[in-house]
């Protein structure tokens, strides 16, 4: 996974905030059949950590990432 490069390819990207995290549109809420309309549901730093508001697993994100 190449997190530095999320934030050019990923939709809605807003950030990095203060503690350097973005958000950004959820790509595993869309595979899952659950899009994410607003495109805030994706929060990640490009440090590796990532997490979905909208209640997508890190195992659900890290498996649509990869494919």
């Amino acid at each position: 996974l190449k997190l530095h490069k999320w934030p050019e390819t990923l939709q809605n990207v807003t950030g990095p905030n203060a503690q350097g995290f973005y958000r950004a549109r959820c790509f595993a809420c869309d595979a899952r059949g659950n899009p994410d309309e607003k495109g805030h549901g994706l929060s990640f730093h490009t440090d590796g950590r990532i997490a979905c508001f909208r209640g997508c697993s890190y195992k659900q994100l890290i498996e649509v990432a990869q494919r």
